[in-house]
């Protein structure tokens, strides 16, 4: 069923399926007396991941979930969990905007398909949210990584701190990010607790894919952003000089996470990671080089015509 939402988008979802989470003391979305904070979920092609994720928000939270033209019943799936299901378009700053757009609680609390919050999250944010000043716009939430079910401690995914409650008024995201897209806050942003489980990788395997579309979706956004260096001496020099660069930041990262951060201490795990952390670093800085000559090699197309 296709309906419109309040800012005109397009959502789907089945008008009963909303009671799948539903008590009698629920407050849902459209009610008289809108919940404290409401649940944004961002996806694509996550029907597999996605039950977990809306198992975890506890009941009686409103949740929009935005559903970047997956194929995979990602939509249906969040439909029969309860949520309210919008067609999202744009890259992924401009999906949070419009999950953002949505919500009509006061607050929102931000999270992607892979992530759970833990059992005590409900709790621990409605106390904040009760004990919040006018001048509280965020908060950022503790989060662990997973890699299969190891939960890593070393190699920088040990307990890393996000903001992703924020208050809706005042609240922000680029909309042109395409990659680590940040939210914005207005106002004081201050520590919650560990409330947020990510299960980023299914194990070195999926590992290795997304530390690739990463690094293949951040070399398109840094070669787009950078400017043209002319051409001759300027250029070769270019050439040249990105492996010298490359070499040296894929180095730095595998020495930073394996040693400074102590990745060694979980050699089956962190350790493993990190190699292919640091490979990604590498394919991101040749796939800019060569994004940024092609587009140079255009340009010097067009003036010569």
């Amino acid at each position: 069923m296709l309906t419109a939402s309040k800012d005109g988008a397009d959502f789907v979802g089945s008008p009963g399926a909303t009671k799948a989470r539903e008590g009698p003391e629920t407050a849902r979305v459209g009610s008289e007396t809108p919940a404290a904070w409401s649940v944004v979920v961002v996806a694509r092609n996550a029907a597999h991941l996605l039950t977990n994720c809306l198992r975890s928000v506890p009941a009686g939270v409103p949740i929009w979930v935005v559903d970047h033209r997956s194929f995979d019943g990602t939509a249906q799936v969040a439909a029969a969990a309860g949520a309210r299901v919008v067609a999202g378009r744009g890259p992924l700053g401009a999906l949070r905007t419009q999950g953002l757009a949505q919500v009509e609680s006061p607050w929102a609390l931000f999270l992607d398909a892979d992530e759970r919050l833990t059992p005590e999250a409900g709790r621990q944010v409605d106390r904040a949210l009760q004990g919040a000043s006018p001048t509280q716009g965020g908060f950022l939430l503790g989060f662990h990584t997973w890699l299969g079910g190891t939960r890593l401690r070393t190699g920088g995914w040990g307990l890393t701190w996000h903001l992703r409650l924020v208050r809706v008024a005042g609240a922000r995201c680029d909309p042109t990010a395409r990659v680590h897209e940040r939210l914005e806050a207005a106002g004081t942003v201050s520590r919650l607790g560990r409330l947020v489980d990510h299960h980023s990788f299914e194990n070195l395997a999926h590992a290795g894919r997304k530390l690739r579309r990463y690094a293949l979706q951040g070399a398109r956004a840094r070669a787009e952003a950078a400017a043209p260096v002319g051409g001759g001496w300027r250029r070769r020099a270019r050439e040249a000089g990105w492996r010298v660069d490359a070499a040296f930041r894929t180095a730095w990262r595998w020495l930073r996470r394996a040693v400074v951060l102590g990745a060694v201490l979980q050699p089956r795990s962190a350790l493993a990671l990190a190699g292919r952390d640091a490979g990604s670093v590498w394919l991101k800085h040749r796939r800019c080089a060569r994004l940024r000559g092609r587009r140079e090699a255009r340009e010097r197309a067009a003036t010569q015509v």
